[in-house]
């Protein structure tokens, strides 16, 4: 799967978005040993930077952190268009959510950043709180998560979730049916691999002219490399560099991915043109 189909109600009076991610978010997931809860957050917000990221037409990168009490706790997840994704948690179990950030880049352009108050919210409930303050627009989203067995008895994670939202000029009556056959959808049949989602979005809306669009495919890319390796070896210096070497080595670690770039001491010399 892995992908995510837009569609429209009523001669495009209503709009929307069905993502389903498995393989993809899988591989995320299992790159590190999260607790349940953790990695559940980790998904969603991966859904939902898919969700937003997929909407923009021109060069972007979206960031999303949910942000601890404490301000060592966050979940980060990032889209770059035109279609990845990865996603990262310093959080614990009991952490409770305090503030989601959403930052977007666009090429030749300011940036954005919106800040929601997350305090007793799902990520759900505080996304539909930030498209109604930061664009007037109303929103509902839901999303699942948890984990399938495969024929071979492997477990997997598994995700799926909908949104639709109001546009303008939409008539009331609309909107309330829409969010009518909303509410009824849940979770299993969000998260159920042998369920497709033009079934699942036709048995949905079949009496509101829902239109579906061409799928995206959505796809976990890590932007880690060499050369940014290399450009933190340069920021850093020498001088805190060799702090950190181990029988004259030194590892730049990606938290997204686990991958380690090694640079030896004469290496980092060359990098910083030491003799």
């Amino acid at each position: 799967m892995n992908l995510i189909i837009p569609f429209t109600l009523n001669n495009a009076e209503v709009r929307g978005r069905f993502i389903k991610l498995d393989s993809q978010l899988d591989s995320i997931l299992n790159q590190h040993n999260y607790p349940e809860p953790v990695a559940k957050l980790l998904g969603e917000l991966l859904m939902v930077a898919s969700l937003i990221g997929t909407q923009f037409k021109e060069e972007v990168t979206l960031t999303i952190q949910l942000q601890g009490k404490d301000k060592n706790k966050y979940i980060v997840v990032d889209y770059q268009f035109p279609n990845y994704i990865r996603g990262y948690a310093k959080f614990d179990p009991e952490d409770k959510p305090d503030l989601l950030m959403i930052t977007i880049d666009r090429k030749n352009s300011e940036r954005y950043q919106g800040i929601i108050d997350a305090n007793g919210l799902s990520i759900s409930e505080a996304m539909e709180r930030y498209f109604i303050q930061s664009e007037q627009i109303g929103t509902c989203l839901k999303l699942a998560i948890g984990k399938v067995i495969s024929p071979d008895k492997a477990e997997s994670w598994v995700a799926g979730g909908i949104m639709i939202q109001k546009l303008p000029e939409v008539n009331e009556l609309t909107w309330e049916e829409a969010k009518a056959f909303f509410n009824t959808i849940r979770d299993d049949e969000l998260l159920d691999p042998n369920l497709s989602q033009e079934k699942l979005l036709y048995s949905l809306y079949h009496e509101m002219e829902v239109i579906a669009y061409d799928s995206i495919k959505i796809i976990y890319k890590c932007r880690c490399s060499k050369e940014k390796a290399i450009q933190i070896i340069i920021s850093l210096g020498y001088d805190n560099i060799k702090d950190y070497m181990i029988d004259n080595k030194i590892s730049i670690d990606c938290q997204f991915c686990n991958k380690s770039q090694k640079f030896s001491l004469k290496q980092v010399k060359n990098i910083l043109n030491i003799s």
